[in-house]
């Protein structure tokens, strides 16, 4: 647990936001990358967070820790989101295209609101390292301005206001539907639980940057 709050809150360099001057120059995660990279790493904060909530939740809490813990699940939601933004240099993925409003046509960015409580509760947390500090702020900063571009029905998983679809969800799932050529007028839900796995299967990292998110 302790090795990967460190990756997270001091090796990991947290993305900048969406409107800083010289995010395309200095933000790590703007660099060229190919789609097999960008998959590739998603996959691998999906095993992490997976690791990382079993271990913790397998532990005593304490002030201290239950900080950690919070950060490092928010510094993996921000990189999580700017790798998912980024178009790949060999061939995007839809996906990619149409969460970071870059596909043709008249289309908005996708993207995912920080849990409502965490400015507030983190304001009184224990951090026993200046690096928490540090990163609450950076987690702070990159979804508050993100959040200032994101259309109300273009925020997708709502997971701590209900656990049911929403029209964040429903319109990003259209639009991939409509770009593959699937039914998805009464089978949006299915597409992003995989109990029909054709969505899930051209996008496997739909499922890993679902789970991240969750």
């Amino acid at each position: 647990v302790d090795r990967v709050a460190h990756l997270f809150t001091r090796v990991l360099p947290m993305p900048l936001p969406h409107n800083h001057p010289q995010k395309a120059t200095q933000c790590f995660w703007e660099r060229d990358m190919t789609r097999e990279t960008q998959a590739e790493i998603l996959q691998s904060m999906r095993m992490l967070s997976w690791h990382f909530a079993a271990s913790a939740m397998a532990l005593t809490t304490t002030s201290a820790f239950d900080a950690a813990r919070t950060l490092t699940f928010g510094c993996m939601a921000a990189i999580s989101d700017a790798v998912l933004r980024v178009q790949a240099c060999d061939v995007p993925s839809a996906l990619s295209m149409h969460y970071s409003g870059k596909a043709a046509g008249p289309v908005h960015p996708f993207g995912f609101e920080l849990s409502s409580d965490f400015s507030t509760l983190s304001e009184t947390m224990l951090f026993v390292d200046p690096y928490y500090a540090i990163a609450r702020t950076q987690i702070l900063e990159y979804f508050t301005q993100l959040n200032k571009v994101l259309r109300e029905d273009h925020v997708i998983f709502r997971f701590d206001k209900e656990m049911k679809l929403g029209e964040g969800d429903m319109n990003l799932m259209s639009q991939l539907c409509v770009q593959m050529g699937f039914e998805h007028t009464a089978h949006c839900g299915s597409y992003i639980t995989g109990e029909l796995p054709e969505l899930l299967q051209s996008y496997p990292e739909l499922a890993t940057f679902r789970d991240i998110v969750f």
